[in-house]
């Protein structure tokens, strides 16, 4: 729009030149100079018609979880200094060889300013797309555990996993025993795009073995307290194993410190072996032995009877004592527990034949009423018994060293044999009338 005349004459543009698409019409006006004649007014068409380009997508080659490129296309007709984006589209995302790649949605700028609507766009043809599988390595780590337990199945590393995918790996130990130089193989993996197996898009290798140190298990063993009679033997299945895997046993010696009558024997254990089924492990354990268990050998004991007064009853302000007679030998006599407490021999007498026990009236005045337990001891025995101790107003026999149970017994049946005599006499008295 600038125009230079004969001379040195220079037109200025009147506005800013048309540069988008359209039909424009453009007017010449004249000013003259002094003696001139005046010029009309001359109009004239101006058509800006749209550029032509040309989009094509080029080949592209990827592995299976990556994305196309959207730079790799070429435009043809585009004007200087102008410049295209463009949307590329492929026809999967899956594996294949025979896959396409399309160009649309372009957009075409001069600096910032969008000019596409000065364009005329046409795509080339599809490009070829090949998806390749996709290559992860799978890496086992290194493990230590300890004897009877299981390697971890999550210690390994996937290098390339295609992102938000995962993977499982069977992780297999060379060995199960103690060991310092066993190996952890990794193999069958699959590999997961949220629940959907993908596994067939990758191609996997699996690095090599990682080194498996399985140490021994430690276990303690801890002997129980026993108490025995002397010439019996300690059970050997007295003690408690810690630390055993499950389903495994173990066998132990127990040892006692002595086969006398003791209150302070020892029971040692040691000597243990351990078993899975009938399979000898204990190579696979570090065992140790907890202290000495605590062994108490009794006396054998001689079983002796209450022969009278047992389970006999005792009443309350009856001023009476209350006797009970053993089979055991009085030379041998010791003493009584009544309910399991000793008591002072102040409170009663002992007399032999075979031993005969009489508690004072002064020491069953201070039970409780109801069921009492005695034990008349020995020094190789004992013996226990019952009796009942009633309140002074239930009507029941008054017992003690005077009465018992047998005698009241007796009277009973002498009273039930007179009154079946009279019956018989009442009888007769009829018949004779």
């Amino acid at each position: 729009y600038e125009y230079e005349g004969k001379g040195d004459t220079v037109y200025t543009k009147s506005e800013t030149a048309p540069a988008n698409v359209g039909n424009y019409t453009v007017t010449a006006s004249f000013t003259m100079v002094d003696g001139c004649t005046q010029i009309a007014p001359i109009n004239a068409t101006l058509t800006i018609s749209s550029r032509s380009v040309t989009i094509s997508p080029n080949d592209q080659t990827i592995y299976y979880g990556n994305t196309i490129s959207q730079t790799e296309f070429t435009a043809s007709g585009l004007s200087e200094r102008h410049r295209t984006t463009v949307t590329l589209t492929p026809s999967t995302n899956e594996i294949t060889t025979d896959g396409t790649i399309t160009a649309g949605d372009a957009r075409i700028f001069a600096n910032d300013l969008d000019v596409t609507a000065n364009y005329e766009i046409s795509y080339g043809t599809p490009a070829k797309l090949t998806i390749s599988s996709r290559p992860v390595t799978i890496s086992p780590k290194e493990q230590t555990i300890i004897y009877g337990n299981t390697i971890s199945q999550t210690e390994y590393t996937v290098s390339g996993l295609a992102e938000g995918h995962r993977a499982t790996v069977i992780l297999t130990p060379s060995t199960n025993e103690v060991t310092t130089d066993g190996t952890v193989t990794a193999d069958d993996a699959r590999i997961f795009a949220n629940d959907l197996d993908v596994t067939a898009s990758y191609e996997i290798s699996y690095d090599t073995p990682a080194k498996l140190t399985i140490s021994a298990r430690p276990v303690t063993i801890n002997p129980k307290e026993q108490t025995i009679i002397y010439g019996d033997t300690i059970s050997q299945t007295e003690f408690t194993v810690s630390g055993l895997v499950e389903g495994h046993r173990a066998t132990v010696i127990l040892t006692p410190s002595t086969n006398e009558v003791t209150t302070d024997g020892t029971v040692t254990a040691d000597n243990a072996t351990i078993f899975t089924d009938d399979l000898d492990v204990t190579d696979n354990y570090e065992i140790s032995y907890g202290t000495p268990a605590n062994l108490t050998i009794q006396p054998d004991i001689t079983a002796y009877d209450i022969v009278h007064g047992n389970n006999g009853m005792w009443t309350k302000q009856s001023n009476l004592d209350f006797s009970f007679t053993a089979d055991g030998p009085y030379d041998k006599f010791v003493g009584i527990k009544v309910d399991g407490q000793e008591v002072d021999a102040k409170y009663y007498e002992a007399a032999s034949g075979s031993t005969i026990i009489t508690l004072k009236e002064s020491f069953l005045e201070q039970l409780d009423s109801g069921e009492h337990t005695i034990t008349i001891l020995y020094t190789d025995g004992e013996t226990t018994g019952t009796f009942m101790i009633l309140e002074a107003s239930v009507s029941i026999p008054v017992t003690g060293e005077k009465t018992n149970v047998e005698l009241w017994t007796s009277i009973l049946c002498v009273s039930y044999l007179g009154l079946a005599i009279l019956v018989v006499r009442k009888k007769n008295r009829k018949t004779e009338k």
